[in-house]
């Protein structure tokens, strides 16, 4: 796809990112476009992996991607994507008051999932749901949600073997565990209650300055409570972030052990979409008399 590009804007830090460069593009007729730009001698392999693999899932629908085009060269690999409008489910998160919570996550959890139910139906997860892959376009009245950033999206249907990659904080147990074959709807669910728990609080659950800790607690503590968290709420997100209870480290189990032990908590996880966002919607904001 050739375009006559009106407005070239760089888009995040000035200094090169991890994963390479972002463009916001305007044509002369007014479309704009993000285009992704990953420079062979500046970024790593994984980089350019992820690209390539984002530029394989293209949507016609309003709320997800899709790739106008992808080029590459000897020197480089570009991916040409619609723009969509909004801001971050972060940066609109400022804006939304603590009166205004609970009915915002609602409605927003129920347009995320439609979009989850449309990739789902189609064997496609996205495997990288987190605040910042989500789009909000319009008012806290009205609003439309994106979803974006199909870098670690697999397709079941077309499932290859890749190296062990998740977003360490939002990832459940089967994705951390490379188990790409059992992820399920109930996985891009896990890290959408995760990224819930976040706004919420602030903060990710179950930290840790090392690494190899964090996954760990990943791995086998449930979520803890926290005072910013209604009852209600902080019981639906414990249902959606269920964990396997592990008897000893998964690396040290048998493998038909630590696979079923996993099918085991897909089961005591929300099992259908509609009961995950009718349970949501039965949470009753408190109202509180002086």
């Amino acid at each position: 796809m050739k375009l006559s590009v009106k407005n070239c804007v760089p888009l995040g830090e000035n200094k090169r990112r991890k994963f390479g460069d972002v463009f916001l593009l305007e044509s002369a007729d007014g479309e704009k476009y993000i285009l992704k730009k990953a420079n062979y001698q500046q970024v790593t392999q994984r980089a350019i992996q992820q690209l390539k693999n984002e530029g394989n899932f293209s949507f016609q629908h309003p709320g997800l991607p899709f790739v106008c085009s992808t080029d590459e060269t000897s020197d480089s690999f570009s991916l040409l994507l619609n723009h969509k409008n909004g801001i971050n489910l972060t940066e609109f998160w400022k804006s939304v008051s603590k009166k205004q919570r609970l009915a915002f996550t609602q409605q927003f959890v129920q347009k995320a999932v439609e979009l989850l139910d449309f990739i789902h139906q189609q064997a496609i997860y996205h495997c990288d749901i987190k605040p910042s892959n989500f789009i909000i376009e319009g008012t806290l009245d009205d609003f439309n949600v994106h979803l974006i950033d199909f870098g670690l999206a697999i397709n079941q249907h077309q499932l290859e073997e890749r190296n062990l990659i998740f977003p360490l904080g939002f990832a459940a147990p089967e994705l951390i565990l490379n188990k790409l074959h059992l992820i399920n709807p109930t996985t891009d669910f896990y890290a959408l209650g995760i990224s819930v728990y976040q706004l919420w609080t602030g903060s990710l659950p179950l930290t840790h300055p090392n690494p190899s800790v964090f996954t760990n607690l990943q791995l086998a503590h449930p979520l803890p409570e926290h005072d910013a968290l209604p009852k209600k709420l902080m019981q639906w997100l414990s249902k959606v972030c269920h964990k396997p209870q592990w008897r000893t480290a998964p690396n040290l189990m048998d493998d038909n052990e630590v696979e079923q032990l996993l099918l085991q908590s897909f089961d005591k996880r929300f099992t259908s979409s509609h009961e995950l966002v009718e349970a949501l919607q039965q949470i009753k904001q408190k109202r509180w008399f002086w």
